[in-house]
């Protein structure tokens, strides 16, 4: 059970909030679901904990970060944009310090899940949905604030399917005049990131007008024009080099709606030139032709959205049914870890056959458990009906003892087993639970020694780039990383001797090309690439917990897998596993923040 769960209520501001589950959790904060006790109103929490950070300059950082955030969100009151209703600099949860914000609830997910479970928005849909993001942008850039990291995730529908703008975590202010103050953060996401962002150039608001361009595409066509805008991205090269008839006639193979519709096509190309002077402001894209053109009224609006929700609602539904057992088991274990404690991987290895044997009262039972056991695993089927005991056992006594057999030597005390028999005996009884079909059973004992292993001190010089905190030994780390690598087809490679684990995820797509502007001549790749993660484990100076560090190894020149890509998936791995207690280090792109501010 999670400290979430076991916490029913928090104050925020004096007033009382009782929680109804998480909408959200990363690395830097967790989103609950929960009702004002006063006036039964629905609201989104974001805690972030404010004992997360290790390093004083880490946290004054992150502070920073929270309060810009807080002070842009008061000062918005508008439909398409998430509201803030209240704020608590010093609250707290599950006995943590925190940073509360009460937002408004928007629970009809995000855009994203819309995208990828219920198809391509036609014409009037996406031209409905995008006029929404327009008008609340609108507003943002009224305010001389822009975003940086417009995208379909943080594009959030209420209960009316109006859509809202959300996490300004990244949104800064800017000179309503146009010219910029120098910024060169990086930040962002790399598909929606601009040119000028990406060449760490100084920007303007325009940024927005660019990932925004990206959005329409993507609703337009279910797919996004671009993997990143760098030089070496085929498609983003072609826009780059001024040839969008042969960026336009690459996508309309697999888009052929875009062959029709020239006036998406025109407004598209606009907002995503690599000029950002070139590029409209949102105003004018407001009533640019396309725009301007019909869309849907309010109620066959709704009705639409409905019908995909329900495409989104089945998704999430088979989504949850598939999700491995195991794993399942193994997050919620780790979540609750006291604190002071770490969870190995012993707890976990509850098997029914070992149990029965130990608590078996009678010899009927125990010849139960035998006839079980040649079910269970077909290698026993055979030796079940002339099973022996050694001379002068009691049967009930020798089971009992068999289910508390430590090793395989105790087995072949109390049965008359060759070696490799007692050895299979021994691994049977002791499978992280039988019922975990999908799970390798013959990794336990490698990962209960693995669990033995002292780590290594966290470098003194060490950034803390990508580290958390973990309540678990390494046994249980690898484990959990098995676990997510099966589900993924990755592959797992485990260095005991430094207490390191490699996660490779590979990668393959087949891509055509036109070879000239006329669209006769085209040629198909195959891209063959892998993202390669490693998770080094280190214990932690002063602090009973463990220490999990990030590392992007890939080797070579990769264009094809981006750094959103390699943050996406550590998002996966500490949001899957359950492993991290708490962040610690902030993402590199995010640490200099503003500092020519």
């Amino acid at each position: 059970m999670t400290t979430e769960e076991k916490s029913e209520s928090i104050n925020v501001g004096g007033r009382d909030f009782e929680i109804k589950g998480i909408l959200g959790k990363g690395g830097f904060s967790t989103v609950l679901k929960a009702v004002d006790k006063q006036t039964k109103k629905k609201v989104a929490l974001k805690l972030t904990y404010t004992d997360a950070y290790k390093n004083k300059m880490q946290k004054q950082v992150s502070m920073h970060q929270i309060h810009k955030e807080i002070k842009v969100m008061r000062s918005l009151q508008e439909p398409n944009i998430i509201r803030l209703l209240g704020y608590d600099l010093k609250s707290t949860y599950g006995n943590r310090t925190c940073i509360v914000m009460v937002q408004e609830l928007a629970p009809r997910r995000e855009l994203f899940e819309y995208l990828m479970h219920s198809g391509t928005f036609q014409d009037k849909l996406a031209r409905s949905v995008f006029k929404q993001l327009l008008t609340g942008l609108n507003v943002l850039h009224s305010k001389g604030i822009t975003h940086r990291d417009l995208k379909p995730e943080n594009l959030l529908f209420d209960s009316q399917f109006t859509l809202k703008i959300a996490d300004f975590g990244f949104a800064t202010a800017f000179e309503k005049s146009g010219q910029s103050k120098i910024v060169k953060t990086v930040l962002g996401t790399r598909g929606y990131m601009a040119p000028e962002i990406a060449n760490s150039q100084p920007y303007t608001e325009k940024v927005d007008v660019f990932a925004t361009g990206v959005i329409l595409f993507i609703l337009m066509s279910g797919f996004p024009p671009f993997r990143e805008t760098r030089s070496s991205d085929w498609w983003w090269n072609k826009l780059a080099q001024g040839k969008t008839q042969l960026f336009w006639l690459a996508h309309e193979r697999k888009a052929p709606q875009f062959k029709e519709d020239v006036p998406v096509k025109e407004l598209i190309t606009k907002m995503i030139a690599q000029d950002p002077n070139s590029r409209p402001s949102v105003a004018e894209i407001i009533n640019d032709p396309w725009t301007t053109g019909s869309s849907l009224d309010k109620a066959t609006f709704q009705k639409e959205m409905k019908k995909r929700l329900e495409l989104v609602n089945r998704a999430r539904l088979d989504k949850q049914q598939k999700k491995d057992v195991l794993a399942d088991h193994v997050r919620n274990l780790l979540e609750g870890v006291p604190e002071g404690e770490l969870l190995g991987v012993r707890p976990l290895i509850t098997n029914k056959i070992r149990q029965d044997f130990a608590e078996a009262a009678n010899a009927q039972e125990v010849q139960k458990t035998l006839h079980t056991l040649s079910k269970v695993n077909n290698f026993f089927a055979g030796l079940v009906g002339d099973f022996q005991w050694k001379e002068g056992k009691d049967v009930v006594e020798a089971a009992n003892a068999l289910g508390e057999a430590s090793e395989v030597e105790d087995i072949l005390d109390i049965a008359q087993l060759d070696e490799g028999q007692a050895k299979k005996l021994f691994n049977c009884i002791s499978e992280i639970g039988l019922q975990y079909k999908n799970y390798d059973h013959g990794n336990t004992q490698t990962y209960l020694e693995l669990d033995s292993l002292v780590p290594p001190s966290l470098p003194e010089n060490h950034n803390a780039l990508g580290m958390y905190e973990v309540k678990c030994n390494f046994g249980m780390v690898c484990l959990s990383l098995d676990l997510f690598a099966d589900r993924k087809a990755a592959e797992l490679e485990v260095d005991d001797e430094q207490c390191k684990a490699t996660v490779t995820v590979k990668f393959e797509e087949t891509e055509t090309f036109p070879l000239n502007d006329s669209g006769t001549e085209f040629e198909t790749q195959v891209m063959k690439t892998q993202l390669v993660i490693e998770v080094a484990f280190y214990s932690l100076e002063n602090s009973p917990n463990k220490a999990v560090v990030f590392n992007n190894v890939t080797a070579g020149t990769n264009k094809y897998v981006t750094h959103s890509v390699y943050s996406q998936m550590v998002t996966e791995i500490i949001t899957e596993t359950g492993i991290a207690a708490c962040y610690v280090g902030k993402k590199d792109e995010e640490n200099e923040e503003e500092k020519a501010n």
